[in-house]
């Protein structure tokens, strides 16, 4: 069984149509979280004065602390299928330049593709992993995501009580830290496994 070349190449097409709709839902995602961190570190000494009650603040933080995580899984997710759409248009690219249709020899050549790309994406260096403009936007964006776990563990303390001023930074510190680096990993891990996925537009089986 064979595949035509104008079939192959409306596949490319929507690869190429994938990839622009997943730029898009990136920058709609930022755009509308640095509205919030705007808006979140801009009016926050305003809000913590109209909040009645001691535990409101820490609710607040807790909010914006889960819209922050929310973002950056988002953000992580759609580079996994940014990924996975450029690779897929890729694999397409190589197998009609060589003219290859027949189906069988088609879906061993994706094969192949793919397990090459998993092999380099799990031996790729985080130096290497994080030199595209894309993954340090995401890093930059787990940065900025983590003030509010900050201000999350200042208010918890605050209602505590606990005034030891070294205390206070050693735990703020850990918990930025711990928030950074877990969502560091599975920024790491989803980038990684990206190729594992053979995504369902080159699927030819």
């Amino acid at each position: 069984m064979t595949v035509s070349k104008d079939f192959l190449l409306s596949v490319y097409e929507r690869c190429n149509e994938h990839l622009k709709e997943q730029s898009t839902k990136r920058d709609q995602a930022i755009a509308f979280y640095l509205v919030v961190i705007s808006f979140y570190f801009g009016s926050y000494s305003t809000i913590s004065k109209l909040l009645v009650s001691p535990y409101s603040p820490v609710f607040f933080n807790v909010v914006i602390c889960l819209i922050s995580g929310m973002t950056i899984r988002t953000l992580s997710g759609l580079r996994s299928w940014h990924m996975q759409y450029a690779n897929s248009a890729l694999v397409l690219n190589k197998v009609i330049s060589k003219n290859i249709f027949e189906l069988d020899v088609l879906n061993l050549e994706i094969k192949s593709f793919f397990d090459k790309k998993e092999e380099e994406y799990n031996k790729m260096t985080l130096a290497k992993m994080f030199s595209g403009i894309e993954n340090r936007v995401i890093l930059g964006m787990t940065l900025i995501s983590g003030f509010p776990v900050v201000m999350l563990v200042k208010e918890i303390l605050s209602l505590l009580k606990v005034s030891n001023k070294e205390l206070i930074a050693l735990l703020e510190c850990t918990f930025y830290i711990v928030y950074v680096a877990y969502y560091f990993y599975n920024t790491i891990k989803m980038i990684r496994e990206s190729a594992n996925h053979k995504t369902w537009i080159v699927n030819f089986e």
